[in-house]
């Protein structure tokens, strides 16, 4: 008898540690991931700053007001419908797409040498992405990325800006990158100024996760907050550019081209 309660007791006992382990699990999981996220946030945002001579924005207040005028609206709204969208190839694939819908609107506030320098990032069905900043402006799609590629490109991208002698991505898809920008650190200039680059979603299409209509941003950055943003922006001798960068806990790749200014130009919205 009495061996048969000291059964029941231990039973009980590695019950409640049972039960406790499974209570407190959640919030030791939670407590890894967000310190694992934080260091890697730290390390990332430790690379420095880079601008290469050629992509270096000199008049921050023009780069500004391009932003301003981007597609000749003063904000493109999600469900807005673009006209004119090129293809990728539009002399191999039958020239101008006739309309895109747009999912999301973000805005890119990146501290750069001479200023904050706005870029909109812009999401379109289909998988396409417009991203317009100083003037410029660039179709792309998402590329996905294992997390093997993420952690070599990190990598790649810290080495090379520590160079600082045109720094490049030597093999990613391929192909050699040369980086023209990265926003890591910044050291504010002034009282009140920024201390960190960011992106924020403005503007989300009422429809976001019916019939299809899906974004590829990180889905804690859908809550129109800012977050703090880093980068890398690079292009290949043949006119490839890429778009890497690190927020909402993961990094994103788009790539794609430069569009020409009669692409430019043609771009609508309803």
């Amino acid at each position: 008898m009495y061996w048969l309660v000291q059964l029941v007791q231990f039973a009980a006992f590695l019950a409640v540690i049972s039960l406790a382990f499974v209570l407190v699990r959640p919030a030791l999981l939670a407590r890894y991931k967000e310190s694992d996220y934080r260091e890697r946030k730290e390390r990332i945002g430790r690379v420095p700053t880079y601008e290469h001579v050629s992509d270096t924005v000199v008049d921050v207040r023009a780069a500004q007001q391009a932003s301003l005028s981007f597609m000749g609206l003063p904000s493109i709204h999600a469900g807005r419908t673009i006209l004119n969208v090129p293809k990728f190839q539009p002399e191999q694939e039958g020239g101008w797409e006739t309309r895109r819908t747009v999912i999301t609107a973000s805005r890119i506030t990146a501290l750069l040498k001479q200023g904050a320098v706005p870029g909109d990032l812009v999401e379109f069905d289909g998988g396409y992405t417009l991203f317009g900043t100083n003037g410029k402006a660039f179709l792309l799609q998402s590329h996905l990325l294992t997390t093997t590629e993420e952690d070599a490109l990190e990598q790649e991208r810290k080495e090379a800006v520590g160079k600082e002698a045109d720094p490049a991505i030597q093999n990613f898809q391929g192909s050699s990158w040369k980086i023209g920008t990265a926003c890591g650190t910044h050291t504010p200039r002034q009282y009140g100024e920024k201390g960190q680059s960011t992106i924020q979603v403005l503007s989300i299409h009422p429809d976001l996760g019916k019939d299809g209509i899906i974004s590829c941003l990180p889905s804690n950055l859908l809550d129109r907050r800012e977050h703090d943003y880093y980068d890398m922006r690079a292009r290949t001798t043949d006119g490839r550019v890429m778009l890497f960068f690190y927020a909402g806990g993961k990094w994103n790749c788009f790539m794609g081209r430069e569009l020409t200014a009669v692409e430019c130009q043609r771009l609508q919205a309803l």
